[in-house]
């Protein structure tokens, strides 16, 4: 983050932080297979992890160009499971495989940085929000944004519902006050794009491909680490 001035009194504005490339290296299938490997049945838990290594190589590939559609892959192994089965799985999985996660330091630097100009921390996800809860909470964020799944009679069905569409921005700026006009964000792939355009001062951290192209065409700050 640049220097900048102080958010005029009475005026808030946010830094919008990326969790995956910014905080933490990508885990975009680490929820899908803890999930995976904890449904209920040997035969059901048997298919979900063959299912996912099937398609490794076909997510990898996804991952390199678009990395939306890695994670959307990926997640079809939460098909079929009840909501409170799920939300109890990235729970623990939030405690026993991304707690010990320390933050990367530059990632951590933005944070402070954010903080020491008075600007409200609000951390993105792309993945499931559930799995990224305690994380947040240790961050002292003041507002987390993530994905959820669709669910049909509390089944899931494998389809994400994207947290990051439609109206989520203007909803979070009406319900928080902000001004994004002086407010930054921070993504990492083009669905992070519509974020980054809706503020004063956007960077992109390890952008993926699609997000670089757009990041030099429009000479936003790119930052590699």
């Amino acid at each position: 983050m640049s220097a900048a001035a102080p958010p005029a009194r009475g005026v808030a504005t946010a830094a919008l932080v990326r969790v995956e490339e910014v905080l933490l290296p990508p885990r975009d299938l680490a929820a899908a297979l803890h999930v995976a490997a904890r449904a209920p049945g040997v035969v059901g838990r048997l298919s979900r992890l063959g299912a996912l290594a099937a398609a490794a190589p076909a997510l990898g590939l996804a991952a390199r160009a678009d990395r939306r559609l890695g994670r959307r892959l990926g997640l079809l192994a939460c098909a079929g499971l009840g909501r409170d089965r799920i939300e109890v799985l990235l729970r623990e999985h939030a405690e026993r495989d991304l707690a010990g996660l320390a933050p990367r330091p530059r990632g951590l630097e933005v944070l402070e940085r954010a903080r020491r100009e008075g600007h409200r921390v609000v951390l993105v996800t792309s993945t499931l929000a559930p799995a990224l809860a305690p994380l947040a909470a240790r961050l002292g964020a003041d507002a987390l944004v993530g994905d959820d799944l669709e669910y049909r009679d509390g089944v899931a069905t494998g389809k994400v519902l994207a947290g990051r569409t439609g109206a989520w921005l203007d909803d979070l700026t009406r319900r928080e006050g902000l001004s994004l006009a002086g407010s930054y964000a921070y993504g990492c792939d083009a669905e992070d794009e519509p974020m980054l355009r809706a503020v004063g001062f956007p960077c992109a951290v390890n952008p993926d491909l699609r997000l670089r192209r757009v990041a030099e065409r429009e000479r936003w700050p790119v930052l590699t680490w």
